[in-house]
């Protein structure tokens, strides 16, 4: 009886300070704030038990039933006060007994664990030490948890590494095969003996180019029938890729080739037999090869989170990521551009700048920029076209201290989003002489806009050292392709010297120390 008296009538909760308080109707009813809150209609509350109306424009006119408030308060922490006291005795569970593993009251101590000199302690000294475990466990697994985080990371990332190789890989093949073909039709046409010869040396040329993990079989082998291996690993430590694959470690895809391609009768209707995938081990097999299954090349690209797009490819070596742009890129594999970001190194990111005077190559640079100034962060934005502008398509404004000691080129100025030349920086408080100046030297990245906000994009290279030179603010220094730059600074005019394509270089694939 007392429990129901305790209790809302409308949504039988326990009435309790704040959303429960107890609220008196001037009809005599009480019912809890928050079914009084749904109640209310027009500023008018409807009592739920006599129907009675009553107006009011706030809840806080009806007075709180502090007597019920009371009574609820201490009904509830009798309730609590049983529910931990020791059931034999009546008497509260203030001790822990360390052999039974069990609350105790004072009772139960004195008659039994005692005398078998059990180890007891009072409740919040066991509550204190179990903090204490419970917190250094949290600790140690937590270390556990961030180390294997960047184990799968690392191996995550040398795997997209690896995709971008087998696609370069794949670029190889189509040349070759191209080229192949080329020599096939050729030599069906040559009468002379010297053509032939010709023939069969660039066939012999094709034939010793290694091509991924399978040599090309020579002019008197048979083909070779069966399977043919890729290892798709994941490698980790300071391994390389290649060194993992040779390893075998790492789940294989074995693809049976098939001995006759032809299709073949099936529940006597002519159709092409169903590739059969089957798993043994850590072995998938399936009879079809990518070949047959996929368009040629391999490709892989690269999506922002506004849906541009760009190519992440390997060059003589180095693993490029250009200038995000809105051309749509017809790939296989896709990587979003936070996975790239987190393949950069944080310290030491690396660019790439490719020139060209009018339709002549000259060369692509890579630089390895200084991470901790917000003047490097700058640069790679626009290189990548983070913030929308890119480098691509810039030229080279001029040529100062031509042929002498501190020579330079500068260059930097983009197409903002109105397709107008622009040299502003994309960012604020860009460093710019004091503490930031440093020594004018070869290949040396440096800031070209004097510090000022509307030219902050600008850039120059250093291509002679001037022992006797101050720079205001390198941010950066030229690790591969210096005779670019100097190539660049002897063009005339200099203006005619643009930049063709630039974007970030991935760590570990390019042989730079960093």
């Amino acid at each position: 009886m007392m429990e129901g008296a305790l209790t809302c009538p409308v949504c039988s909760h326990v009435y309790e300070c704040g959303e429960r308080d107890p609220l008196v109707l001037p009809c005599g009813h009480t019912f809890c704030r928050g079914c009084l809150v749904s109640l209310e209609v027009d500023a008018c509350f409807a009592c739920p038990s006599c129907r009675a109306s009553h107006r009011s424009e706030s809840l806080d006119a009806f007075p709180v039933n502090f007597s019920l408030l009371n009574l609820s308060q201490q009904s509830h922490g009798r309730v609590f006060m049983r529910e931990n006291s020791c059931s034999s005795h009546g008497e509260p569970l203030n001790y822990w007994c360390r052999e039974c593993q069990q609350l105790l009251c004072g009772c139960c101590i004195l008659k039994l664990h005692l005398k078998e000199g059990h180890d007891v302690v009072h409740t919040s000294d066991f509550i204190t030490e179990k903090k204490k475990d419970i917190k250094k466990q949290a600790k140690r697994l937590s270390q556990v948890l961030t180390e294997s985080k960047e184990s799968v990371v690392q191996k995550f990332h040398l795997c997209v590494l690896k995709i971008v190789e087998l696609c370069g890989e794949s670029e190889t093949i189509l040349t070759k095969d191209e080229e192949l073909q080329k020599i096939s039709s050729e030599a069906k046409t040559f009468n002379e003996v010297e053509s032939i010869l010709v023939s069969e040396t660039r066939l012999q040329s094709l034939q010793q180019d290694r091509v991924g993990e399978v040599p090309l079989p020579s002019t008197g082998d048979a083909p070779h029938p069966g399977r043919t291996r890729e290892y798709l690993d994941v490698p980790d430590g300071d391994r390389t890729v290649d060194e993992e694959c040779s390893q075998g470690q790492y789940p294989v895809l074995d693809f049976q080739d098939d001995k006759d391609p032809s299709p073949e009768y099936v529940s006597g209707q002519m159709e092409p037999k169903s590739p059969e995938i089957g798993a043994h081990g850590n072995r998938l097999t399936t009879s079809t090869s990518f070949s047959n299954l996929l368009p040629w090349p391999l490709k892989c690209s690269v999506v922002a989170k506004d849906g541009r797009q760009t190519t992440m490819q390997r060059e003589e070596g180095l693993v490029l990521v250009g200038a995000l742009s809105h051309h749509m890129h017809d790939a296989h594999f896709t990587v979003q551009m936070a996975v790239v970001e987190s393949m950069v190194h944080p310290e030491y990111p690396q660019v790439f700048l490719e020139l060209h005077a009018g339709e002549r190559y000259l060369g692509r640079l890579v630089i390895r920029l200084w991470g901790r100034l917000r003047r490097a962060q700058h640069f790679k934005a626009l290189c990548l076209a983070s913030f929308g502008p890119s480098y691509t398509g810039s030229r080279l404004e001029y040529v100062g201290n031509k042929n002498q000691p501190g020579e330079f080129i500068v260059g930097g100025g983009y197409l903002d989003q109105d397709s107008k030349r622009s040299s502003r920086g994309l960012m604020d408080d860009l460093e710019w002489g004091g503490q930031f100046a440093g020594e004018d030297a070869e290949g040396l990245l440096q800031g070209a806009g004097g510090g000022h906000r509307e030219y902050d994009a600008l850039f120059c290279i250093c291509s002679r050292t001037d022992a006797a030179g101050k720079s205001q603010c390198p941010f950066g220094e030229v690790v591969l392709g210096m005779e670019v730059v100097r190539a660049a600074a002897q063009h005339e005019p200099i203006a005619e010297v643009r930049v063709s394509r630039c974007g970030v270089v991935l760590p570990e694939s390019c042989g730079i120390r960093t």
